[in-house]
């Protein structure tokens, strides 16, 4: 069975999205595998709030493909 048949439909746990091999696998992952759901973690970050790391990383042009 291939890899993208086993994960389709699964959620994903991932941690560390925020750096940049992180961010390279959330990527990755959001255009190859479009069925998986991937669930971050990320922590606050010295006066950053979640909300607005998570945003800033969204909208980096990484991400232009999958949004």
């Amino acid at each position: 069975m291939r890899l993208l048949e086993r994960l389709d439909g699964r959620r994903v746990l991932l941690t560390g999205v925020t750096g940049f091999v992180g961010e390279a696998l959330l990527q990755r992952m959001l255009t190859d595998l479009p069925g998986l759901v991937p669930v971050v973690l990320v922590r606050p970050k010295s006066g950053q709030p979640v909300a607005d790391r998570v945003a800033g990383l969204l909208r980096k042009p990484t991400f232009a493909a999958a949004r």
